[in-house]
């Protein structure tokens, strides 16, 4: 008689075990799809009379170009801004190089390669630059030339990585402006 009840309780451990087992897997999934749900999608951003789609930003080894956005018409730029984030330069296998508070300096030429701006990109005053985190970097983008000067059409930001030991090949960003 000892034999049957024993045989009951094994199966009923079992059947609990199992809905244990499903209740986990259900709860995971449940989670799993709130999770997706709650990721940001990124949007394709266009401006139907740009000749250039305009995205958010230009990413190089250790650097994100963040204003202006590839594309960007050049009478609203006003500053060019970077952020420099070599956390993952090991990985990479790359990074941009810093120096002195300076990220490398810009020109911005027209479509005819003529150049319109140019600055140093610097951090600014009271910031840290000499960290692992990363870092932003700006610079003012004032027009050197008279505007009928300027040749329409698509030009270039460009971004010059600089390195004062001379050791290394330097990098560029070059993104579209619209003039």
């Amino acid at each position: 008689m000892n034999k049957p009840h024993k045989t009951h309780f094994i199966g009923v451990l079992l059947i609990t075990f199992f809905i244990i087992i499903l209740t986990a897997v259900f709860l995971m999934m449940k989670n799993r799809n709130t999770l997706d749900e709650n990721i940001p999608v990124a949007e394709n951003k266009t401006e139907t009379t740009s000749i250039v789609p305009i995205v958010e930003e230009k990413v190089g080894c250790g650097i994100v170009v963040k204003s202006p956005t590839i594309g960007e018409k050049f009478d609203v730029i006003k500053k060019v801004s970077v952020v420099v984030d070599n956390s993952k330069r090991v990985e990479l296998g790359c990074g941009w190089t810093v120096f002195e508070g300076q990220a490398g300096t810009f020109k911005i030429v027209d479509s005819q390669g003529n150049e319109v701006s140019s600055g140093i990109l610097k951090v600014q005053e009271g910031i840290e630059w000499m960290t692992s985190l990363p870092v932003m970097y700006e610079a003012e983008a004032p027009i050197s030339k008279d505007e009928k000067d300027i040749a329409k059409g698509i030009g270039k930001l460009i971004i010059t990585e600089d390195d004062p030991s001379g050791e290394k090949i330097l990098q560029t960003i070059e993104i579209p402006v619209e003039f």
